[in-house]
Formats: structure tokens, sequence, C-alpha cells
């Protein structure tokens, strides 16, 4: 704390030459700490508490469309299957267990990316939220924005949370190609583009305060997607359930009603009249736009979390929207990558298995 006292007491001028050097160093280094606390820290954990996979788990997905006529223990006709019921243990094969090694594996994986995500977006939502309270606007007086604006100092903790901030979806870029492909990658990396380019002209320009309030507002939610996803790959469904129904309450009040209040005021609080034409006036048509962008993606996955979240609470099944794009016969279909199952043959639709139609795996996630 007295580190982040004596960082925001200190003025700071702005060097865009070294700033972007900086961004980019950042991006490095947070690419090396993710990769060494993945190995050192999260993997370990995932060992022991993510649950061990099932062999049904472990079968393609033809071979559960090949099933599907004697899903909840029926045939096509409604009559109980006496095959399915007789059945002796299955055997697996060769084959088949190094399936349900490659899952187990993968479902560990996929653990300690979130794990990843937890610890960044709950660092950086701590700073951002000693820098907002400490601002004029908290908690969310959005014509406070422009007070003294343009001639808004910078502090030392300020620039650098905002530099890092940038460096970290720069990052997002590499780790996003590095990953397997899935269905919205354009959409993922329009996200990360659009979101670098508002962080990076909002700092030029002095929207400060307002890219600080959007940075506050979204990281919250990563923090919960991937904590439920990390309860549900542990086998903890009450407790994923109530969070991921916090992450939809979370993602509704403050990536929807809260931005948009922000957004209303960077469209109508801002005083141009004496600078139409000019290059400010411009930059700031361009920041709408690109917040107006980044709105639009934020609305088109909460649609589709919200029907994934629908079918599975129905009991109509869902099935992921964002699978991975990759062969079937070289890779497992993983735990986010399942057709979900009918929720009247799971006994019950829990809120967790419509994770697998979220977005988030990634951090997902949007800052001005």
């Amino acid at each position: 704390m007295d580190v982040l006292q004596r960082l925001r007491r200190t003025p700071a001028t702005k060097d865009l030459k070294a700033d972007a050097i900086f961004i980019l160093l950042a991006a490095t280094g947070l690419t090396l700490l993710r990769e060494a606390t993945m190995r050192l820290v999260l993997r370990p954990i995932a060992a022991k508490c993510v649950v061990s996979v099932s062999p049904d788990e472990s079968t393609s997905s033809s071979s559960k469309a090949a099933d599907a006529k004697t899903q909840n223990g029926t045939n096509g006709n409604g009559a109980v299957s006496r095959a399915k019921q007789s059945a002796p243990p299955k055997v697996l094969s060769k084959r088949q267990r190094r399936r349900l090694e490659h899952l187990q594996r993968r479902n560990e994986i996929r653990f300690a990316e979130q794990g990843w995500s937890v610890l960044y977006f709950s660092c950086a939502s701590l700073v951002g939220l000693y820098i907002a309270i400490h601002q004029p606007w908290w908690p969310m007086n959005v014509k406070e924005f422009w007070t003294d604006w343009p001639e808004l100092k910078i502090n030392a903790l300020l620039k650098y949370y905002y530099l890092t901030q940038s460096g970290f979806y720069v990052h997002q870029m590499v780790v996003l190609f590095s990953e397997a492909r899935r269905k919205d990658h354009w959409q993922m990396f329009s996200h990360h583009v659009i979101t670098v380019g508002l962080q990076w002209t909002s700092y030029v320009v002095c929207y400060h305060r307002v890219g600080v309030a959007v940075m506050l507002l979204l990281d919250p939610c990563d923090i919960l997607l991937s904590a439920a996803k990390m309860l549900r790959y542990a086998g903890v469904q009450t407790v994923c359930d109530i969070v991921f129904g916090l992450f939809l309450l979370a993602w509704l009040v403050l990536r929807h009603i809260l931005y948009l209040r922000v957004l209303y005021s960077v469209i109508y609080d801002v005083d141009l009249t004496s600078d139409v034409g000019s290059p400010k006036a411009s930059i700031h048509r361009g920041l709408i736009a690109g917040l107006v962008a980044l709105q639009v993606l934020l609305l088109m996955w909460f649609v589709m979390i919200v029907k994934v979240a629908y079918r599975v609470v129905t009991g109509s099944g869902a099935a992921d929207t964002r699978s991975d794009d990759e062969d079937e016969d070289d890779v497992v279909e993983g735990s986010d990558d399942e057709v979900v199952t009918n929720g009247a043959n799971s006994g019950r639709a829990t809120a967790s298995t419509a994770l697998n139609g979220t977005n988030q795996a990634r951090q997902r996630t949007s800052k001005a």
C-alpha cells in the first residue's frame, strides 16, 4: 500500500515512444510470467484439484451422436434399452486410454489458464479500485470525468496501470494465436485490437478518467467467470452455480448498464463546440466509435451466454458456440467443447453447464 501511495503522489510525464516500448516490454513480461506461474504454481494445483475424467467423457462426439437415441436409457420408441442395462463394464482400448489422458491433461491446463486470469484480473481490479477512489468522479459521478479536462495531470501509478493494462492485451493477442483456435477467434482478436487502440488513444488525449472507469467496470466479470470455470473443473458444482449466477448479474450491471452510462457521458457531456472540425473532435468521434464497437461485442457475447443458460435451465440441451476448431480424430472434445447433456437426463440443469457457451475462458473482456 505504501508503494501505491508513493506512486500516486509521484507526478509523471508522457514520452510516447518510451511508453510504447514499455507496453511491449510489459506484454513480453506478462507472457513469461503467465507461463512460469502456470507451470510452477497452477499446474501442480490443477493436478490435485481437477476431478478425474470418466471413461464416458473420453468418447468421441461421433460415438455420442450414435448413442443419442438411447439417451435417458430409452431407444427411439421410448422403450427401455435392455442392452444398455445389461452392458458389461467397458474395457478401454489403448487409443481410448490415450484420449482419456489427453482430456485430463487438457482440463488441468485450462484450470491453470483460468487461475492465471483470476490472479491477473484480481490484481488489476484492486489497483484500479485504489486509483478510482482517489478520483473526483468516484463512485460514478460521470460529469466529473470532464472537470479540468483536457489539462489533466497524470501520476506514476495511473501511468503504469494504464500501460500495463495495454501490455496485457497485447500479450492476450499472443496467447490467442498460441492456443487452439475457437469459432469466435476473430471476434476475440477484434476485441483485443479495439481495446488496445482505445487504451492508447485515451492515454494520449487525457481520457484517463473514462479509461479507468471502463477498465474497473469490466475486470470483475473476468474474475467471476474464470473462478466459476475453475470450480467446475474441480467438481464443486453448487458453488460454481452461485458464482456463475453472480457473473451473469455482474455482466449485465457492469458491462451494460453502467458502461452505457459512461458512454452517454462521453457522447453528451463533452463540450467540443469550439473544436468542430479539429483533430480533437475527430479523435473524440473515433473514441466513441471504439466504445460503441466494444459494447456491440459485449452484447453479442452476453446474448450467447443467456441463450445457453436458458437452454440448459429449461432442459432442452445446448451446444458450445465457441468450441475448438480441431479435428475430432486428433483431439478429444474437452469439457468446454462438449455437447451439453440434456438437463432432464442429468437430473437437474446446473448453471455451471452453461459455461460451455460463454466466451471467456480468456480473458476475455474489454477495457477503454
